[in-house]
């Protein structure tokens, strides 16, 4: 090659470095990619539906379990919890669900928050069916 000219990029080479780029923006959990982090607290009082969930394991707090979801009237945020009530709440609830072939839209999901005796904030969650009318 003369002085002065570069090589054209070879298209496969090209596709590598976007599937790079594309892998490198990506989180592990594809249905949070392009979504942003609420406030888990905004939630408390509303009856929301949840789209897609997963249960991940902290970097922070020794490993800690928590819950990462989606809602169905926030297309552009995730959600996320290390409340214990809540983890095992949506468990349970995801087991039921998939044992009885249902999705998500069939229920909505209500956070609150009350007080200990100690005076420590806890969440709490009501699930209302919308089969039941």
């Amino acid at each position: 090659m003369g002085a002065g000219r570069k090589a054209a990029a070879h298209p496969q080479a090209m596709a590598l470095k976007e599937t790079i780029e594309r892998i490198n923006k990506e989180t592990g959990l594809g249905f949070m990619n392009g979504r942003v982090k609420r406030n888990f607290d905004d939630l408390i009082g509303q009856e929301v539906v949840i789209e897609d969930m997963a249960f991940v394991t902290s970097k922070f707090n020794g490993g800690a379990e928590n819950v990462i979801f989606t809602i169905t009237t926030d297309p552009g945020g995730f959600y996320r919890t290390g409340s214990s009530v809540m983890i095992q709440e949506l468990k349970n609830l995801q087991n039921d669900l998939d044992e009885e072939g249902l999705e998500w839209n069939v229920v909505g999901v209500s956070v609150g928050k009350i007080k200990s005796k100690a005076g420590r904030d806890y969440y709490s969650i009501h699930v209302k069916d919308f089969r039941e009318g």
